[in-house]
């Protein structure tokens, strides 16, 4: 079972499983803070000779796992297949929640043995990488690769604005463009998680 070391504001350091007694001992802002500077932070870049263990895209970047993941190979993230599985947009603070606490395997046509604290957002980085901004097999909602339900609006990224906290970062998948929107406003979630 993957163990997390969080520390806090306070300088405690908690090594745990991510579990409710984490979420509840820190405020939803310090743990995303947390999940943002830790996210991508492991060896996610897929091996050369790595093959897909499902049905490859035409190009070669997008592996549908049929377990209601879809894998890029080119990062070695594995993001929902359902880029609209919670429905309702929501607010930044209660997708926070949302993405970490709900998403498990048997939920969202999950069958993959996910479990609580598997799924998070994504970073800016990583959202704006499966976009037309970037090339190769770009993900838009005209241009869905092997995800279903894209959106042509606003998913948030965990990446607060470095300057205003209380906004944080969302790419427009009608386009891959990223903006800025206060945390109140409401945009759609799309999980992302480490192939581990």
């Amino acid at each position: 079972m993957k163990k997390d070391v969080v520390k806090t504001r306070r300088g405690i350091m908690i090594i745990a499983t991510l579990s409710t007694i984490l979420f509840f001992l820190l405020p939803v802002s310090s743990l995303a803070e947390n999940l943002e500077s830790t996210a991508g932070s492991g060896n996610t870049t897929t091996s050369p000779g790595e093959t897909c263990k499902g049905t490859l895209s035409k190009g070669g970047r997008w592996c549908d796992l049929g377990d209601g993941t879809v894998k890029d190979l080119t990062s070695g993230l594995v993001w929902l297949k359902n880029a609209r599985c919670s429905r309702e947009r929501m607010k930044w603070f209660d997708a926070v929640k949302d993405s970490i606490e709900n998403i498990r395997s048997g939920d969202c046509g999950l069958t993959d043995g996910s479990e609580w604290g598997d799924w998070r957002l994504p970073t800016k980085k990583e959202l704006v990488g499966i976009t037309a901004s970037t090339g190769k097999e770009y993900v838009t909602s005209t241009n869905m690769q092997l995800f279903k339900d894209v959106q042509s609006g606003s998913y948030w990224t965990i990446t607060s604005e470095a300057s205003r906290k209380y906004n944080a970062w969302n790419v427009i998948m009608k386009d891959g463009y990223a903006s800025v929107d206060n945390k109140a406003h409401d945009c759609y979630v799309w999980p992302v998680r480490s192939d581990n």
